[in-house]
């Protein structure tokens, strides 16, 4: 009897302090975490917050510009990009901005990184060889590799989330003719273009979750839109259909129904900031609905959450560029940055 007695005590104790280490657990971090770019401190740091915007910690601490926040799949690392050392180079320090750590040594510019679905690599974008083309590394720098040999500009390389190909986007030729979407294998084979625009610029290349098509921005008339193709090139499909328009960064919802995106419905011209909102549409392109009213800065992608239910986006209704979150309805819309420099690119963390 005695015990069962001290067995039942050790359970409440037990049950006790999982439920008090899991409301501080919520306490702290209710809705998970964002790292994001800020000036507040004279120059571009990057930082991590809950996603309730609490708790804002610088992680880079120099006077250099660091920027292109990238989370590890198992978030616990973030890949970044840093002048620190003279060169535009790819670094990767812990979540808690610990073991901050060179990656690429080279005397061009290191850009983009992306992490594969398994962690283990790092696509990433230099102009090292003379233009910019696709490489990948191990996670740790080492084996770095060229896959593409364009001799253009090669950019904005995705991982398929199988892991075994890229998609990117590319110049076949020298200006006037414009980027198109290509693939090709992680280990640099069989590289194959997906769109053939003559005078036109495809770009920003995002698979869907389950790997079945790639949204991307299409240029086939005044403006780009947006569009989806599927891997091996045989279908397209046109998005989004205006006259006069920006449609530009297109993001899967992590269930693959819906694309967030940033839309110019009034004004094509780039440098009008006033006209730039969040919209979303289901992945068909039917059912267009904008979710702001007021300007959103469009040099930055909307950003899922990992639960698919909110999103990050930045908006200079205040001014300045600051970092927001609604629901995907467009509900209980928070702003998360408070000041009078800007925050950008959030990343949520997986």
């Amino acid at each position: 009897m005695v015990n069962r007695r001290l067995f039942c005590l050790a359970l409440c104790f037990l049950l006790v302090s999982a439920m008090s280490a899991c409301r501080e657990r919520t306490s702290a971090d209710p809705q998970g975490q964002i790292a994001f770019v800020s000036n507040r401190d004279g120059h571009d740091e990057i930082y991590v917050m809950n996603a309730d915007g609490s708790d804002q910690i610088r992680l880079t601490h120099n006077s250099a510009k660091n920027w292109q926040p990238a989370w590890s799949p198992d978030g616990t690392r973030l890949a970044f990009v840093s002048n620190r050392d003279g060169h535009d180079e790819i670094y990767v320090m812990s979540a808690d901005g610990s073991d901050q750590t060179r990656l690429t040594y080279s005397q061009g510019l290191d850009w983009y990184p992306v992490w594969s679905p398994d962690g283990s690599q790092i696509a990433f974008v230099s102009s090292r060889d003379g233009h910019r083309e696709i490489y990948v590394m191990h996670a740790d720098g080492s084996n770095q590799m060229r896959l593409t040999y364009n001799d253009t500009v090669s950019d904005s390389p995705v991982w398929s989330p199988d892991g075994t190909k890229i998609a990117f986007s590319s110049q076949p030729e020298p200006i006037p003719l414009g980027r198109r979407i290509y693939l090709i294998n992680s280990n640099g084979s069989d590289q194959t273009v997906l769109t053939y625009p003559d005078a036109a610029d495809d770009g920003y290349p995002v698979w869907s979750p389950d790997g079945a098509k790639i949204a991307f921005m299409c240029t086939r008339g005044v403006s780009p839109e947006l569009c989806v193709t599927i891997p091996d090139g045989s279908e397209f499909l046109q998005l989004t259909k205006e006259s006069i328009f920006y449609a530009i960064h297109p993001a899967w919802s992590p269930d693959g129904t819906q694309i967030a995106f940033i839309y110019n419905r009034d004004d094509y011209r780039r440098d009008e900031y006033r006209n730039w909102h969040l919209h979303i549409m289901n992945a068909d392109g039917s059912g267009q609905t904008q979710l702001t009213h007021t300007p959103v800065y469009f040099g930055s992608s909307p950003v899922w959450s990992s639960d698919g239910q909110r999103i990050a986006y930045v908006s200079e209704e205040s001014g300045n560029r600051e970092i927001y979150v609604m629901n995907r309805d467009g509900s209980n819309k928070n702003r998360l940055t408070h000041n009078t420099a800007h925050d950008t690119n959030p990343v949520w963390r997986p």
